[in-house]
């Protein structure tokens, strides 16, 4: 049995840069929130963005993601309220404006999605929800979706991107908390948000 001991692998060439093999996962960034929004209004809001710095030429990066929704009071029967998520990216800075991000995906719903800069985008899109009709001050999700999409957007080795995962809902009839804790004396009940961004080599 042979044994291969380094401290560090650098490139041969000027350049400085190590040739993967391609599809390999070079790097994996991950992010979590549980301060998310509580929606009142016909609204879309930026959730989170995860950071990642690109450290080969035109690679492919994988997002998983998850978002836990729900309501703050109790809804019986089905609510007329419409909730989308999605996800895009940007290079550079983070911004608050889903007009500024490229959406990531194909999926256009016609029901309820995000306004991206290539156009409506989501990966998650209803028309109501199932209420709880006896609770209090438990988490009630009603929906906690979750994906796994790849975008490609070939950019140079140090370049930063931001994954932000955005959601939209017209309120029809409920508050809607997403991804975040409740926000008053049931607050010790909730759930974590996540982005995970992995960078795949070409």
């Amino acid at each position: 049995m042979s044994t291969l001991s380094v401290d560090t692998i650098q490139g041969k060439s000027t350049t400085g840069t190590v040739k993967f093999p391609s599809g390999y996962p070079v790097q994996i960034v991950n992010q979590e929130n549980s301060t998310g929004p509580v929606m009142s209004s016909n609204t879309t809001s930026k959730l989170m963005d995860c950071q990642i710095v690109s450290k080969l030429a035109n690679s492919s990066f994988l997002v998983h993601a998850f978002c836990g929704i729900g309501t703050l009071a109790a809804a019986g029967g089905n609510s007329d309220t419409d909730v989308a998520l999605g996800l895009g990216y940007k290079t550079g800075a983070a911004d608050s404006s889903s007009s500024n991000y490229i959406g990531i995906g194909s999926y256009s719903p016609s029901r309820q999605t995000i306004s991206f800069s290539n156009g409506n985008r989501a990966f998650y899109s209803i028309d109501a929800f199932g209420g709880s009709g006896d609770y209090t001050y438990v988490y009630h999700a009603f929906g906690e979706p979750s994906t796994v999409q790849s975008f490609s957007p070939n950019v140079a080795a140090g370049t930063p991107l931001q994954v932000g995962l955005f959601v939209s809902s017209d309120v029809n009839q409920h508050a809607i908390t997403f991804g975040t804790r409740r926000n008053d004396s049931g607050s010790d009940s909730g759930t974590i948000t996540y982005v995970c961004v992995t960078e795949i080599s070409a």
